[in-house]
């Protein structure tokens, strides 16, 4: 057995050693774009079909794309405008049909998200993981995952709840002020008042996404039971040389993926618009979801591997 200095040495000298902010997504871009086809072959097979079933069972919801595309692309207005708004509203009808397909794409992504942390983790270590073994692997862990994010949405609840207090009281101060006539004081405090109302919403769902993280790849990786999972990723979240790091690290996945959503979403747009074919929003949505959930998943790898590290000092070989 080593002892505490060698292994200590050992961490340090290895490729598991404490990682700086910039490392961890140079790491997990290199990962990727390494790993591209186990990852992505991964993502496909549970993606491809979640676009197929939507285009099948909700067929508006592809429409909504070409509708959006007629109503900005709309140069002429009048009779044009009101054609394109008035099919982009039948279009939104039948919202049960969407809840379905929300329904099962919370179960699919759930499973999804095993199998794909099972191959990122195992790539990250130089081994390789099956297919099949990644989503048998992804099977006995999806109850798990269920409970880690209901834990979350829970608490995600109760931290957001101090905020929006915050928010009415100083939207109530607003008012107060234009009541008394201090319209430019009234401007200034509620300038203020918004831009730490909205970053107290983005320094707490930070925080909160990806410390939901670290607890899903706990799930999978360290094969801990839901429980010991959220407990392990505040504890780690939590600690002093880690806390600001998960803030930040969660500011910088929300920022990259919801920026990547949007882009594809209006590439999905336009194509759609200019092709006049709607199911090409779907094509185009599911290759931007396969990317941006195959980067996401190895950063999380990444990450949680090294707070571990500076957490807990372990040698993870």
């Amino acid at each position: 057995m080593r002892s505490p200095r060698e292994r200590s040495r050992r961490v340090q000298n290895t490729e598991l050693r404490p990682l700086g902010a910039g490392e961890i997504l140079d790491r997990a871009v290199t990962l990727f774009v390494r790993r591209f086809v186990p990852i992505v072959a991964v993502l496909a097979i549970a993606i491809m079909p979640l676009m197929l079933f939507e285009a099948l069972i909700a067929p508006g919801s592809a429409r909504m794309f070409t509708d959006i595309g007629r109503v900005l692309m709309s140069t002429r207005g009048g009779a044009d405008s009101a054609a394109a708004a008035a099919a982009l509203t039948r279009d939104q009808a039948g919202m049960g049909q969407y809840a379905i397909v929300a329904l099962l794409s919370i179960v699919v992504r759930l499973l999804m998200w095993s199998a794909i942390l099972a191959v990122a983790s195992a790539a990250y270590a130089g081994a390789t993981t099956p297919f099949g073994t990644a989503y048998r692997l992804a099977l006995r862990c999806w109850p798990g995952q269920a409970v880690v994010a209901v834990t979350f949405a829970i608490i995600a609840s109760v931290l957001f709840v101090p905020v929006v207090i915050a928010y009415a009281i100083a939207l109530a101060g607003v008012f107060g002020l234009m009541a008394l006539h201090a319209e430019v004081i009234a401007a200034i405090f509620g300038v203020v008042a918004l831009i730490v109302v909205l970053g107290g919403f983005l320094l707490l769902g930070a925080w909160v996404y990806m410390t939901y993280q670290l607890a899903s790849a706990a799930v999978v990786i360290e094969s801990m039971n839901p429980i010991a999972a959220v407990t392990a990723a505040l504890r780690r979240s939590f600690a002093r040389q880690t806390w600001w790091r998960t803030v930040v690290a969660g500011l910088v996945v929300l920022t990259v993926t919801q920026g990547a959503a949007l882009m594809f979403a209006g590439l999905g747009i336009l194509v759609a618009t200019l092709a006049h074919m709607a199911q090409l929003s779907f094509a185009i949505l599911g290759v931007g979801s396969i990317v941006v959930e195959g980067v996401l998943a190895v950063f999380v790898v990444v990450f949680s591997t090294d707070v571990r590290v500076r957490r807990e000092g372990i040698d993870l070989i």
